[in-house]
């Protein structure tokens, strides 16, 4: 078994046109958001094994605002990217015994990847909506490309708060 929760970063801040995508931070909603799925989601983080976390300022701050455990955090600029294909890449390429893993990132990777690797088709994962994925037949991360993930949650800040 594999299973993957997946967060979108949380909305940035647009504020200052002098910094580059990369460089954006946070903006007030994005920490509220982020806050709120700290409470309501730590149990389901608390059972997470690894966190691959984008290397753009608005993924390591979610990241931070969600009070994940920092030592299982790792941060990978191959997730600072808005590619199903090169995120797809990223995720076959995990060689860990891991069960569950959580990756922040961006759209419209994440997006693509739910509706490439699931049983449902869903228009957009927004900013710091939550998605958990899991394939019950598979042992490696390899194999999450060969068989369709069942969906366990789809959340938005947006339905909470």
């Amino acid at each position: 078994m594999k299973k993957i929760l997946l967060t979108r970063h949380a909305k940035s801040s647009w504020l200052d046109p002098s910094l580059s995508d990369h460089d954006r931070p946070l903006n007030k909603r994005g920490v509220r958001s982020a806050q709120f799925f700290a409470e309501t989601m730590k149990s389901e983080f608390d059972k997470v094994q690894e966190v691959y976390v984008s290397s753009a300022k608005r993924a390591q701050e979610t990241a931070v605002e969600l009070k994940l455990n920092r030592a299982k955090m790792s941060t990978h600029k191959e997730l600072y990217t808005f590619s199903c294909t090169k995120l797809e890449n990223f995720i076959f390429s995990i060689h860990s015994d891991a069960q569950y893993i959580h990756l922040i990132g961006h759209n419209p990777a994440f997006t693509e990847f739910v509706n490439n690797h699931s049983n449902i088709r869903v228009d957009n994962v927004p900013t710091c909506g939550m998605v958990i994925l899991q394939w019950d037949d598979v042992n490696d991360w390899s194999d999450v490309q060969f068989e369709n993930a069942r969906l366990l949650l789809f959340d938005v800040p947006k339905r909470q708060i």
